[in-house]
């Protein structure tokens, strides 16, 4: 008996083990990441259109591509940039930053190993190959719990996180460790990934390609970081080098990195369940454009959650844009971790569009207006501002000299100026291939604008002033009801590069938009009222009705979707309106409406939180942020952000001389204008009011937004140009009708001071 269930009992263990032996056997000795993450320094756009490296060519093709704003915290540098990407949100770095190895790693300039090092310097014990030796430094900017390694590591349960690969060059540059260190700075992983080679930069390149792939293969970490260090080492040694033997060691290191995409790619396309994402942490520095913190660089994305099409975040709400503090919230999400409130990315995703061609054509078209805009802002702006300055002051002093005719014809250059911001928006349409054909566009644009202002105004009972400002205000309310195609692509967008705007309003032609709707619209009306004195008061309701409007449109979120601006608008509008029904502008008014736009700020932004939720834009994710954990004292935060960055700005030499130059001109006008001129000129009952609105305006904007002092610079830029048109023209008598612009409603009429109050 004993011996026939002894033999039953061994039959039941072979079929056992026959029966799930071998099905385990079968089995994968380690699970397939979730996400493989490619770290590629120096790539551009045309690289992805180039066929001669097939899987990239393929990759961008197949998968979802977008541009990537890599601009970081100050001082620029690589360290900046990993450590951007790992925290989620604008980081300046520490030296000390890069400083990741393994654990029998020898440390440059110091006795023992990683390992015994970080015993010394922490207490702890290490238990994963990677030390990070810079880990005090993270912990006392309390960086060292919110980075993507850290939360991935508090995940319940842990998801592990690993990287292959250094940037090592003079210096050891182990920064991209920081995307996988947990919160005691250790990692999985191998950062031993370069090797000898006497002509590569500094003598090393990466291993081979299959190197990094068998670490994937057989590794068991979810995420999976690559860092291909050779052309970060190739940028860092690019001035030192010609352009030939740049050239051909970037298409060696190209050449690499396309077998790496491709055996990613064989990777990727057998486990479904795999996600990929290639990203260019730095952009390549180019003759047309040396600053590498002035370009986008480009980015794909390949896999179950990532379809073909264009990437796009809420932080740009731009398709095939995306910001570098997206990259961390969106890793995040992939795997259902929560976001911390100390991130301000937001997690990008891909909207289809077309077909890979036209996708890298839109993309392509993108990064060429950024870097255009970048090389023309300040050479064009020069330009413009000095040949319009220079015309300012010849019409002044042919008006000094009783040369009336010629300071009539001369003064168009004021309505030319208010033209720019219009011209601006006008120019980009049809992209110029050059700087300087682009400059002479927007000339052109000016010109051409002009010369339709004083055409209608010829016909009609407008003045070209307010003609030139009512075009640039619809023109911008229906870009921004549309998509804010125009503003985004304008050169005076400067948010997050010169030329590269997210969405909304930005500070510039914020201070525009003021100052032609409160000096602009109250000009008007002094033209209205010499006409037709009976009608005064429906035509400042109309005016006051045309403020409100601007005002909601300014910070409606899927608009202007600009906050401070609320408060803006509502001190300058409604200081206006009191000025219209001849009411003081007192210091109590001001900060009334200031508060009544700080409630306004508020209601719209939790509009936005509970409508958009996710996709909701910046002020809705503040106020989120406040309510669930981090208090008012964030938004105390902002606003001393917002005072320090305008308290920046102060210190800037282009604002110098922007206040050099309109300084110069008012001093100009009030030495060149005879008394006669002005008086007449104060005789604009409105007009005047409205200037009392401007020193609340100017307080206000400097607290409550970021770039104030631009917004600033260019609402004083606009009320002098109107100003001083209407100072130099031609005293006449009362005409009416279709007169010629410079003979109706003139300063001097004898009804100009009957104006109803």
């Amino acid at each position: 008996m004993c011996r026939k269930r002894f033999c039953a009992h061994l039959m039941f263990v072979v079929l056992v083990y026959l029966l799930f032996g071998q099905s385990v056997k079968a089995q994968p000795t380690s699970p397939a990441p979730k996400l493989i993450l490619v770290l590629c320094d120096g790539l551009t756009i045309r690289d992805l259109e180039n066929p001669h490296h097939p899987a990239l060519y393929l990759l961008a093709r197949s998968g979802a591509v977008g541009l990537m704003n890599v601009r970081t915290a100050q001082p620029y540098s690589h360290l900046s940039a990993l450590l951007t990407l790992a925290a989620g949100q604008m980081e300046a770095a520490q030296p000390t930053d890069g400083w990741a190895f393994q654990q029998q790693e020898q440390v440059p300039n110091s006795r023992g190993t990683a390992g015994i090092l970080y015993l010394r310097y922490t207490g702890l014990v290490p238990t994963k190959p990677i030390v990070h030796l810079g880990i005090a430094s993270l912990l006392r900017r309390k960086l060292n719990t919110v980075l993507l390694g850290s939360l991935l590591n508090q995940a319940r349960p842990p998801i592990v996180a690993a990287i292959y690969g250094n940037a090592d060059a003079s210096q050891p540059d182990r920064s991209a460790a920081l995307l996988a260190t947990d919160a005691f700075g250790q990692a999985q992983g191998d950062l031993l990934s370069t090797q000898r080679d006497v002509e590569a930069p500094f003598g090393q390149r990466d291993k081979r390609m299959d190197w990094f792939y068998s670490k994937i293969v057989g590794g068991t970490a979810s995420l999976c970081v690559i860092q291909l260090g050779d052309m970060t080492r190739l940028a860092a040694l690019q001035t030192k080098l010609s352009a030939k033997t740049f050239q051909a060691l970037r298409e060696r290191a190209l050449s690499r990195l396309d077998v790496l995409l491709y055996m990613l790619w064989s990777f990727v396309r057998d486990h479904g369940s795999v996600d990929f994402i290639l990203v260019s942490p730095v952009a390549a520095r180019g003759a047309a454009l040396p600053d590498a913190w002035q370009r986008l660089t480009p980015i794909v994305a390949l896999g179950p959650d990532f379809p073909a099409g264009l990437l796009t975040s809420p932080t740009t709400r731009t398709r095939g844009l995306v910001a570098n503090t997206d990259l961390a919230p969106t890793i995040l999400n992939l795997f259902h971790v929560p976001i911390p409130p100390t991130m301000t990315g937001r997690p990008f995703v891909a909207v289809p569009y077309r077909d890979g061609a036209h996708r890298l054509a839109v993309l392509a078209r993108m990064d060429y207006v950024s870097v255009l805009n970048a090389r023309t802002v300040v050479g064009g702006m020069v330009a413009i501002g000095a040949l319009g300055s220079l015309i300012a002051v010849g019409a002044l002093i042919a008006h000094r000299f009783k040369n009336r005719r010629l300071a009539r014809w001369l003064s168009a250059v004021f309505v030319w100026g208010l033209n720019l911001p219009t011209a601006l928006l006008l120019a980009p349409l049809w992209v110029p291939p050059t700087r300087w054909e682009y400059i002479l566009r927007i000339m052109a644009w000016m010109s051409l604008l002009t010369l339709g202002c004083y055409g209608v105004g010829r016909w009609s009972r407008w003045r070209p002033p307010s003609i030139a400002c009512l075009v640039c205000i619809l023109l911008i309310a229906f870009d921004l009801c549309s998509g804010q195609q125009l503003i985004k692509d304008s050169l005076l967008s400067g948010y997050a590069l010169s030329g590269i705007r997210y969405y909304g309003i930005g500070n510039e032609y914020l201070g525009v938009l003021v100052g032609m709707a409160l000096i602009g619209g109250c000009a008007w009306l002094d033209d209205l009222a010499v006409l037709q004195a009976k009608e005064s008061p429906l035509y400042r309701k109309m005016l006051v009705g045309v403020w409100g409007l601007l005002t909601v449109l300014f910070g409606w979120p899927y608009w202007g979707a600009n906050y401070g601006s609320l408060v803006v608008t509502c001190v300058a509008f409604g200081l206006g309106r009191e000025a219209l029904w001849n009411r003081s502008t007192s210091l109590v008014k001001a900060i009334v409406l200031g508060c009544c736009g700080i409630g306004l700020a508020f209601l719209f932004g939790e509009l936005d939180a509970s409508l958009a939720r996710r996709a909701s834009s910046h002020a809705g994710y503040v106020l989120e942020e406040a309510k669930h954990g981090r208090g008012v004292r964030y938004l105390g935060e902002i606003i001393l952000r917002k005072l320090a960055m305008n308290a920046h700005l102060l210190t800037s030499p282009y604002l110098y001389l922007g206040i050099g130059v309109v300084t110069t001109i008012l001093a100009a006008s009030f030495w060149l204008l005879c008394p006669e001129e002005r008086a007449r000129l104060f005789r604009r009952v409105h007009t005047v009011k409205a200037l009392e609105a401007l020193p609340a305006t100017v307080v206000v904007t400097l607290f409550f937004k970021d770039s104030g002092v631009v917004s600033i610079i260019f609402l004083i830029g606009t009320t002098c140009a109107i100003l001083l048109w209407y100072a130099l023209q031609e005293e006449s008598g009362e005409k009416g009708g279709r007169e010629g612009v410079a003979s109706f409603c003139s300063p001097s009429s004898p009804l100009s001071g009957k104006i109803e109050p």
